[in-house]
């Protein structure tokens, strides 16, 4: 990385390096006021999703939100999740 961009291909552990997952996931639930992982599907319907939309749903681990997602609005969705920390 070269004045803070990437040049060249850059693999997901070079762009996330060794992070300590389980303790930022335990920093977010402490957190002052978190919001329920479900809220993303307020902000969705708040957009007017339906079914002729298409969503992208990025880190989608197993794919629990954004199946959800196509049930709840009838939208298509596509989950991808290149971390090999949701692979186990």
């Amino acid at each position: 990385m070269a004045d803070g961009i990437w040049s060249g291909r850059v693999t997901v552990e070079q762009m996330y390096g060794d992070w300590d997952w389980e303790a930022a996931v335990a920093a977010v639930g402490r957190s002052l006021d978190p919001r329920p992982n479900t809220s993303i599907f307020d902000t969705l319907a708040s957009l007017g999703l339906g079914p002729d939309d298409t969503v992208l749903d990025i880190r989608g681990r197993d794919a629990r939100h954004g199946l959800v997602m196509a049930e709840r609005f009838g939208c298509r969705v596509v989950s991808v999740d290149p971390s090999a920390q949701n692979h186990r």
